[in-house]
């Protein structure tokens, strides 16, 4: 009986410094696995604080991306608004100027021989004018559509090469002329056209103002103010 006891109390020990080894193993293991734990949440705070910190640095380099970018772009809308006013702005002097100084065309111009043309008249768009060319050939008082300082005319007729006094086909001529005021003279370019073309622009054609046309031949007629 004592024996048995003496077994029990054994095996009582046994089981008792057993347990308590598996609890310290136990202890020291979930020890072990807290610590890792904690040094894996306390990575995964700094690498979260350094992603935060990036993502701040990228939203400030942004930041001042795009107010580089309104920059330029503000930079970019003001100069060409300036170009475009400057333009603007010179292209009306330019107007304005001309505008201001067609009375210093008012007057007769000469090539230096007998030939005259003589400016009226210049408003509203339009420009009056006479032209005496060749002795005989002289044009009464013209009006015509006036822009950019030109304005354009046609005529036509016969020229009788055999003095027969007769039309032919032959003979037949069309011309058209540019009347251009520069800035001390006025220039004339005649040049050969067609009646189909002087067709298309039936109110510019002036045969019926001047007589001896067929003396206009083509050309560039330069005139300065007469003196």
């Amino acid at each position: 009986m004592e024996e048995k006891n003496v077994t029990k109390i054994r095996l009582s020990t046994f089981f008792l410094i057993f347990s308590i080894l598996v609890i310290i193993v136990m202890g020291i293991f979930i020890f072990k696995l807290y610590n890792e734990k904690n040094e894996e949440v306390k990575k995964s705070a700094e690498l979260q604080t350094q992603v935060n910190s990036l993502n701040s640095i990228v939203a400030n380099l942004q930041e001042k991306i795009n107010n580089i970018s309104e920059t330029i772009n503000s930079t970019e809308k003001t100069t060409n608004e300036l170009s475009t006013t400057e333009t603007a702005t010179a292209e009306s002097n330019k107007t304005e100027t001309l505008k201001t100084d067609y009375s210093k065309y008012f007057g007769t111009w000469s090539d230096g021989t007998e030939n005259e043309f003589t400016v009226k008249n210049i408003g509203n768009d339009l420009i009056t004018f006479t032209w005496f060319i060749y002795r005989t050939a002289s044009i009464d008082d013209v009006e015509l559509p006036f822009k950019d300082n030109k304005a354009v005319f046609y005529y036509h007729g016969y020229d009788d090469k055999n003095f027969n006094s007769k039309d032919e086909d032959d003979e037949f001529y069309c011309r058209k002329a540019t009347v251009e005021l520069k800035e001390n003279s006025i220039s004339i370019k005649v040049e050969n056209s067609t009646l189909a073309e002087s067709n298309k622009n039936m109110s510019l054609d002036k045969t019926d103002l001047f007589g001896g046309g067929v003396y206009i031949q083509p050309g560039q007629y330069d005139f300065t103010m007469k003196k």
